[in-house]
């Protein structure tokens, strides 16, 4: 991120249509980053609120299904695995509204430019609309980031919850000699995807929106 001198030093053009179009470019580009803002935290709000929802589903099932099958290796491992990528869904759903901005470039700054000639003014107005752009679309990959990953973690959630309805409706038919083999497998796993899953993902640029992406 450019600081003001370095940005005084790039915009060095003296044609007022140059500048005019430097500025409406920037005024299109603004408005599209705060729309992309107000995407991003729609999109968190309704993880939320689908987390909530998982939330009391885990709840119900722990209350029922689970206090039946106690002794289970099986099930209470499913559980366990439903139960930490449901908090981890939530954890990074939280971190994508902790990283909004409301910094912008407001009407004070029209004081700086009163003693200044037309290109002159132009200039210091998009330098500033400049910095205001960078301070916005920095937060913004970063929360759409979070919000991804909080979208995998329910995504697996989801898959897990749906391994554990089939575990418990054909749980008499699974050996019992094979379920502590089937736990430490599915431990294994889950340990695994839990560690490196996502740096995996994103490394390969599959469905990924990297922090530091403008």
């Amino acid at each position: 991120m450019l600081n003001e001198s370095e940005l005084q030093q790039k915009v060095t053009s003296s044609d007022i249509e140059v500048l005019k179009i430097s500025e409406k470019f920037l005024d299109e580009k603004i408005d599209s980053e705060y729309k992309r803002g107000e995407s991003a935290e729609k999109r968190a709000g309704l993880i939320i609120g689908t987390l909530g929802a998982c939330s009391a589903i885990l709840v119900f099932f722990a209350r029922n299904t689970l206090q039946s099958n106690e002794s289970d290796p099986l099930i209470t491992a499913i559980y366990i695995f439903a139960a930490l990528w449901l908090a981890r869904a939530v954890w990074y759903a939280n971190k994508s509204f902790k990283t909004q901005s409301r910094k912008q470039f407001t009407h004070h700054n029209i004081f700086s430019i009163q003693d200044k000639c037309e290109i002159e003014a132009r200039k210091e107005i998009l330098i500033g609309k400049i910095w205001e752009y960078e301070q916005v679309i920095q937060p913004n990959s970063e929360r759409l980031f979070y919000i991804q990953r909080a979208q995998r973690a329910l995504i697996t959630f989801i898959g897990i919850l749906l391994t554990l309805g089939a575990t418990t409706s054909f749980n008499d038919l699974i050996l019992e000699s094979l379920k502590l083999c089937i736990v430490s497998t599915l431990s294994a796993i889950a340990l695994i995807y839990w560690i490196i899953g996502d740096k995996v993902i994103e490394n390969n640029g599959v469905w990924v929106y990297k922090k530091d992406q403008k």
